[in-house]
């Protein structure tokens, strides 16, 4: 079985497990995706993960200190966690495994820190490693493209279109044009689901629900970016390299759907991704759904809602629903370029069989109907299981 018939077999997997064990992702709610996400979903925590022998200088807990200040979790409103590790004493196995691979790959002296990003439950990227001297130099917690990015966000941007702009200027150039021309297009035809304000579907912050999206690109080689474009060639490197610019669709606190490369980029695509993240939220446990949050400080709670923050019902994590763990088919890995040279059309499909998802529950019989609409869910996942099961031909 080739790794993509794998790959597509494993979605339908995981497709038909949720429908089987997640309630939650089908119960009704007319809030679209994108507003849902800036309500109710908090921004993922980046760890930033300091590694050191001896004991820390008074200069180098000042910088964690400075750090650590500005994390969510100690009053600030940067959605950080610092952690500091003496390699020499180590428990957790998890951070034992980065620290060799990063002794491994990096000439830097102790200590050294690695930020990391969640992008999928029990997954992690790592976005960017160095010195612990350099972190005031990248920018690490705020940029301005980040702060233009909340800005418009909470002022009802529905989806921010990041382009990290690239070496190959017409191709750069071709893609923002691309996107400027479809985007309005794409915004008046799509329509608000309807129902907003029934129970489960309120709104509570003053923000106007409109469907807007904007472009914002983002300089490679200005410095006050230079944490950002790191953490987002990480997604692409090898495309980035060859002079592909990068577009990254963001919603709700900050949270990226994808990181595309222009070589799959198109108005089709463009205007599938608009309409999942525009349409109803059909799953409001936020570790099924797509995407990673970056790193952006900013009081969202505040900002949304002023001193006295209304009483919106907690979102329910899939740890607290104690969901069953999909059992995925494993993928083998290729070799670095076989890897390399796959994972934008990868990408593509999973983001494409979003879209399709998000179309096909649109066209289920409304939440009236709970149990028909519970036959027809089951029944969909089999055929898909099926279909792509009687595909597989066995290896002659």
């Amino acid at each position: 079985m080739s790794r993509f018939r794998r790959f597509l077999l494993s979605q339908s997997l995981l497709a038909w497990v949720c429908l089987m064990v997640a309630p939650s992702c089908v119960d009704a709610c007319n809030i679209p995706v994108f507003r849902y996400a800036l309500e109710r979903w908090q921004s993922d925590l980046i760890e930033i993960v300091v590694f050191h022998d001896a004991a820390l200088t008074v200069e180098q807990r000042g910088i964690v200190a400075g750090i650590e200040r500005e994390s969510r979790n100690h009053g600030g409103t940067a959605n950080l966690q610092i952690i500091t590790r003496q390699i020499d004493d180590m428990t957790d196995e998890d951070l034992n495994t980065v620290w060799k691979k990063l002794s491994k790959a990096t000439k830097s002296s102790l200590p050294v820190v690695i930020a990391r990003s969640r992008v999928g439950r029990g997954q992690w990227l790592n976005v960017w490693s160095g010195p612990l001297a350099d972190v005031n130099e990248i920018e690490l917690l705020d940029s301005p493209v980040r702060q233009e990015l909340a800005s418009r966000l909470l002022e009802g941007d529905s989806v921010v279109w990041l382009v990290l702009k690239s070496s190959d200027e017409e191709r750069t150039e071709s893609t923002i044009q691309m996107l400027t021309t479809t985007l309005p297009d794409v915004a008046k035809k799509i329509k608000i689901p309807e129902g907003i304000g029934l129970p489960g579907s309120e709104l509570f912050s003053a923000i106007p629900l409109d469907i807007h999206f904007s472009v914002l690109t983002i300089d490679p080689n200005d410095p006050q970016e230079s944490f950002l474009v790191n953490w987002l060639k990480q997604h692409s490197p090898a495309a980035y390299a060859k002079g592909s610019p990068l577009i990254v669709p963001v919603f709700g606190r900050g949270r990226s759907l994808e990181v595309l490369t222009a070589d799959i980029l198109s108005p089709t695509l463009v205007k599938e991704l608009s309409v999942f993240l525009c349409s109803a939220c059909s799953c409001q446990v936020k570790e099924l759904n797509p995407g990673f949050d970056l790193l952006i400080k900013t009081n969202w709670e505040f900002e949304l809602y002023g001193e006295e923050p209304p009483e919106i019902p907690a979102t329910v994590s899939a740890s607290e629903k104690n969901f069953d763990e999909p059992i995925l088919l494993p993928i083998p890995r290729g070799s670095d370029h076989e890897t390399s040279t796959k994972s934008n059309e990868l990408n593509k499909v999973s983001i494409r069989a979003i879209a399709t998802t998000d179309r096909q529950n649109e066209r289920l019989p409304p939440a009236g109907s709970h149990r028909l609409s519970w036959l027809l869910l089951m029944f969909l996942g089999i055929v898909v299981l099926v279909v792509t099961v009687a595909g597989i031909k066995p290896k002659s």
